[in-house]
């Protein structure tokens, strides 16, 4: 669905990422990790082309059975807000008001769960201006996933949601959207919420290099070893080539 081949990414004359070779299949729940600054949210931006081609450049990228369109439909960024005035019921039917031609793609029951898991269903009728920020980005997350194709491209969609709400929300997230056959990539940056949450993880070093394509195995404790080995093998070059 998503492909990239030896690509790189470039900010103007700074290359940030290189190396990049890493599919994001059908089906697939993919976690983007490293260490901050080093453009993870450009290259995100740079695969829904939200960017200035003049100065940001992504190479190898090959989008397969989906479209740039698709992609931002289903692209929530950091820092995004609700619009206050609405309720937040009309918060999450945004995107069906503006554009009617939008067809939800989950079915009454599906949404009602979702709403459930991400524990906003007492929210809806409250004034979005009401609610906290991590209720905020549940109310967000959720709006995305039912507009969305399917396909969903989330930069640090739970950032603001204390450990024990992510605990029980990453898991059941998963199952719900495996269940309704939604692929994701996702920028995070705490291992245990990618062992709950990704069928795959993806580990970018301190010098913007791919080091690293984890797929989820059967033993959960295996899949955060490999992954917490990873991101440490990323530091540990950082401060190799410190020295």
């Amino acid at each position: 669905m998503l492909s990239v081949r030896d690509g790189e990414l470039r900010c103007g004359s700074r290359l940030l990422m290189h190396h990049l070779t890493f599919d994001v299949k059908s089906g697939e729940l993919c976690v983007l990790m490293g260490p901050s600054g080093l453009g993870k949210t450009t290259l995100l931006r740079a695969i829904v082309d939200l960017h200035d081609p003049s100065k940001v450049l992504l190479t190898g990228l090959d989008r397969k059975n989906v479209s740039g369109v698709e992609l931002q439909k289903g692209y929530i960024a950091q820092g995004e807000k609700l619009v206050p005035w609405l309720t937040v019921e009309k918060n999450i039917m945004l995107p069906f008001l503006l554009c009617p031609s939008i067809r939800p793609v989950v079915n009454g029951g599906d949404k009602e769960d979702l709403l459930k898991l991400l524990e906003i269903q007492h929210l809806l009728e409250r004034a979005a201006s009401t609610v906290s920020g991590g209720e905020a980005q549940r109310i967000l997350l959720a709006r995305t996933i039912l507009s969305s194709d399917k396909v969903l491209i989330l930069d640090e969609p739970w950032s603001h949601l204390d450990a024990p709400l992510r605990r029980r929300m990453l898991e059941a997230l998963k199952v719900w959207l495996r269940r309704n056959s939604f692929t994701a990539l996702v920028v995070a940056h705490e291992p245990e919420d990618a062992v709950r949450f990704c069928t795959k993880a993806l580990v970018v070093n301190s010098g913007g290099a791919l080091v690293s394509e984890i797929s989820e195995v059967r033993e959960r404790a295996a899949f955060r070893a490999r992954l917490i080995d990873a991101l440490c093998h990323g530091f540990d070059e950082e401060v190799s080539d410190a020295a």
